[in-house]
């Protein structure tokens, strides 16, 4: 996930600025900044007084409250930004998908593209979906005729194969 702020000094944009950024888990209050960033914490410079960080370790499960700090060269409210992520929905936009938690939008939309993206195999009575790499089977469906009897087909086996 990335994360951006903008800095003014005298309502001019601030450029030339070293920024950190400090996490902490909303609902424990913990100070999360170490073990989430692996000690790097200083935003680069995009221009026009942003800046961003981008957090490798993003888990959409978590609800981090961020501090950025300018640097003493900004006095008062130009010093600090502060923001959050709530896990809206904006907030699974481009991030890696697979690693939310189970149940949760994000692990939803991976799973429904998994499904929609792979191969899928009718085997005997079961229509097995694999991922898009052809080979790791995430699901298996039993599947029926329309008087509800299990299909028991090995012959003619249908399969869907992305190219």
């Amino acid at each position: 996930m990335i994360f951006t702020a903008f800095f003014t000094d005298n309502g001019v944009p601030a450029t030339g600025l070293t920024p950190t950024i400090k996490f902490k888990d909303v609902n424990s209050g913990t100070d999360i900044t170490a073990t989430i960033t692996g000690g790097v914490t200083t935003l680069t410079e995009v221009g026009d007084g942003f800046y961003q960080y981008t957090l490798n370790n993003y888990t959409g499960s978590q609800s981090y409250a961020v501090v950025v700090d300018g640097g003493i060269a900004l006095q008062g409210r130009e010093r600090y930004y502060v923001s959050a992520n709530e896990n809206y929905l904006e907030d699974i936009h481009g991030a890696k998908l697979e690693f939310y938690s189970t149940g949760s939008i994000g692990k939803n939309i991976f799973n429904t593209n998994v499904i929609n993206s792979g191969r899928y195999k009718i085997e005997n009575n079961q229509i097995v979906i694999y991922k898009n790499d052809n080979s790791t089977e995430i699901m298996r469906f039993n599947i029926f005729d329309s008087n509800g009897q299990p299909i028991n087909n090995s012959v003619n086996v249908f399969e869907r194969r992305k190219s």
